[in-house]
């Protein structure tokens, strides 16, 4: 009878590496803004979370090996995605590597590894492979900077809004104060509410905590959307706390 090798193991599978050669430079890219931006201190807090999801995720599951994904048209979509990643390696790090820094590029390579992580695990281990994939590897583009666009849109409607409430909060008090765009006038100065006081890095701050106590609950997708909800409302309470004092 000829010799049949057995297929190695999904978690040892060569493919994982190349998986993991997109973490890796997913994280390496936006390094730059967890350090020294303050919005995205936080960044450097994603990684290990996801690690951890992932790691209790398989603690949670029987211990038996998953099938490699069947079906041909799976398969290609697989292979197509993980061909097309490595045709645009080059032209996003040499984007990357230029002056102008475009947070867009990051989002491309973040992109590129959540795909690649799935299209692994549909390769290795099938459906239910994905599955165990799939919300870890989405948790980890909460690290990534949003564009400056997005940035914009959110925070300069937040602006006038926040100062809004602080002058009526202000009125609460018995403190005299009027507001004209985002400045605040007090009887013995003006104050001007500037983008830093939007409340955009708490939100961006609630978004992780929010999607991180979901999962370490394991609750349903409406209880995730709830903890959303109690994460910005706090965000957004807080902020105006510390815009008001």
């Amino acid at each position: 009878t000829p010799h049949v090798t057995s297929p190695m193991p999904p978690r040892l599978h060569p493919l994982w590496l190349l998986a993991a050669g997109y973490w890796l430079w997913m994280i390496w890219a936006c390094a730059g803004e967890w350090t020294n931006s303050e919005d995205y201190n936080y960044g450097w807090f994603v990684p290990p979370l996801a690690l951890y999801f992932l790691w209790k995720r398989f603690e949670g599951t029987p211990r038996t090996e998953s099938a490699p994904g069947h079906g041909a048209a799976g398969r290609v979509i697989a292979w197509t995605v993980i061909v097309l990643s490595l045709l645009l390696v080059l032209p996003l790090e040499i984007i990357r590597q230029t002056p102008i820094h475009w947070r867009p590029n990051l989002w491309a390579v973040g992109f590129l590894a959540v795909g690649n992580t799935l299209a692994v695990a549909w390769l290795t281990g099938g459906r239910a492979r994905g599955k165990l994939f799939l919300i870890p590897a989405l948790f980890m583009l909460v690290g990534i900077p949003w564009p400056t666009f997005v940035e914009s849109a959110v925070a300069y409607p937040l602006m006038p809004v926040v100062t809004q409430w602080a002058v009526g909060l202000l009125h609460l008090l018995g403190h005299p104060a009027t507001a004209a765009g985002t400045t605040i006038t007090l009887p013995n100065c003006t104050v001007g509410v500037e983008e830093a006081c939007s409340g955009l890095r708490s939100l961006q701050t609630a978004l992780m905590v929010g999607l991180a106590a979901g999962e370490l609950t394991r609750i349903g997708a409406w209880g995730r959307v709830g903890l959303l909800v109690v994460a910005f409302v706090m965000a957004v309470a807080g902020n105006q706390v510390r815009v008001l004092m």
